[in-house]
Order: C-alpha cells, then structure tokens, then sequence
C-alpha cells in the first residue's frame, strides 16, 4: 500500500508543477491571447506584421525599441494601455536587448504563423552567416 501510495504521487506532483507554471504565467498568456485577437479584430493579418515592423523602425535597427513599438501598436489602434503595452514588450523580447523584430513578434503571437512566414532559412540565420 505504501509503495502504491508512492506511485501514485510522482503524477499527481507532475500535473501540480505544470498547473503551477501555466497559473504563474496566466498574466503574461492572457496578454498574448488579447494582443493576437485585438491585431485579428483589426483586420490584420500574421503576413503583414514584417512590413509593420519596417515601417515603424525609425533607426533601422531591424528591431522596434519601446518607443516605437508603442508607437506602431497605438497607430494599428492595437488598444492597450501603456503599461500593458510595456509589460508586452518585455515578454516578447525573449533575448533581453531591449528591442524585438518581427519574428520574436510573431513566434510568440502566432506560432503557427511562424514557419509559414519565415520558414527554416530564418530559424538558421545567425549559423549560415546572413
């Protein structure tokens, strides 16, 4: 009965670690979840986020630093307040630079989007040298 007992409590522990982490993270998944509706509402599309990022890139950077990404969500009319906006920002910038381009925006908001847009040649970028 104790060894049963002991069986038993490796998958309840398993499932109550992976409750924890989603119920930790729910704030910053719920952001991304209204974020995703508020662009599809809008009439825009995951295609169309690359040229987004390119117009509202003022120092071409080839990433949006806060500013501008406050800038480009407030002209798209993606409605969140600045501190949400903020908050956003710095989930996505999954790297810490202080800036994200496109494909961190659109891994995170549209993953199934992702390889259809940018395909494997992106993903290896930075090993093929370009």
């Amino acid at each position: 009965i104790v060894v049963s007992a002991l069986y038993m409590a490796i998958p309840v522990g398993i499932v109550g670690k992976a409750f924890s982490d989603v119920w930790h993270d729910r704030k910053k998944l719920l952001m991304i979840y209204r974020t995703r509706n508020r662009f599809l509402e809008r009439g825009y599309k995951p295609q169309d986020i690359p040229a987004m990022f390119c117009r509202f890139d003022e120092d071409s950077s080839g990433q949006l630093d806060l500013p501008e990404f406050i800038a480009m969500m407030h002209l798209m009319q993606v409605t969140l307040g600045t501190d949400r906006l903020v908050e956003l920002f710095l989930s996505l910038d999954s790297d810490g630079s202080g800036g994200i381009d496109d494909a961190e925006f659109v891994r995170r908001l549209f993953p199934s989007a992702y390889a259809q847009i940018y395909g494997i040649r992106h993903e290896t970028r930075g090993t093929t040298g370009e």
